[in-house]
Formats: C-alpha cells, structure tokens, sequence
C-alpha cells in the first residue's frame, strides 16, 4: 500500500518526509510556507475537489460521477479519480467510490467552500447550476 505522509511542523513550516501517494513524488518532499499550501497540495486543483465534494454527498459510480460534472472530460475524471485513490481520500467498494478516513477529514473543509461560494456566487454575478440527480430508471 501507500505510506502514510510523516508532517513535521517548525516555526510554521511543514515538511514531508515520505511519500504518500505514488503519482507526485517531488512535490511532496518539499516544505511548505503554510499549512493551507500543503493542504492544497494533496486535495488537488479544480476537478479534484469537485469530485471529492460529489463523493462527499454519498457513494458515487464513474457514471454518477460522469453525469453530475458534464464540462469534465472522460480521460480528466479517470486521471483525477486514480490520483484521489492514490492520495488516500477516496477508495472503490462495490463498483461505487467512497470518501476514506483521509477523505471524510477534508468533510468540513469542503462544506466551508460550498458555503463560501455560494455566499460569493451572487456578488460576483455567478450562477451555480445543481448537480443533475442519480435517479434512475426502473
């Protein structure tokens, strides 16, 4: 399996002394000015924390996920999925994708940024289009 990321923390900055996932092996030996940097670091850029927000919401399959972030491409969300299941945050049970004990800790932090744009959205003039829902046909 994959080691666990060993945090070292002076005077502010935070050191990764092992690697925790296999796809970015330089960028987690660095230090980091702050803890925000790293914890950007390891929940990713835009897709990533789309995807662990719809995870977040309750087990997702590929198809689930496919149709609730229609601007992603195929090859994007395949890519982006193998890189949270290397991270640690998300794992594949049943055919579906569930938040692990690494991605249920970054729950809080994902609520904060849903509120924050939805709060921000509206001075800004953007719109926020809700997630197609997972019913299916019978």
């Amino acid at each position: 399996m994959y080691a666990r990321p060993s945090i070292v923390a002076t005077n502010q900055m935070v050191r990764c002394s092992t690697l925790p996932f296999g796809h970015t092996p330089a960028r987690m030996k660095r230090t980091y000015g702050c803890a925000v940097e790293l914890a950007l670091d390891v929940l990713g850029g835009k897709w990533r924390t789309v995807i662990l927000a719809r995870i977040k919401e309750g087990a997702q399959r590929y198809a689930d996920l496919r149709r609730s972030v229609p601007h992603m491409s195929e090859k994007m969300l395949t890519q982006r999925l193998a890189e949270l299941v290397d991270a640690g945050l998300i794992q594949r049970k049943n055919g579906a994708y569930v938040l692990t004990s690494r991605g249920e800790s970054a729950r809080n932090v994902l609520q904060a940024l849903h509120a924050w744009g939805e709060r921000v959205g509206p001075e800004l003039g953007a719109r926020v289009q809700a997630a197609p829902s997972k019913a299916r046909v019978a």
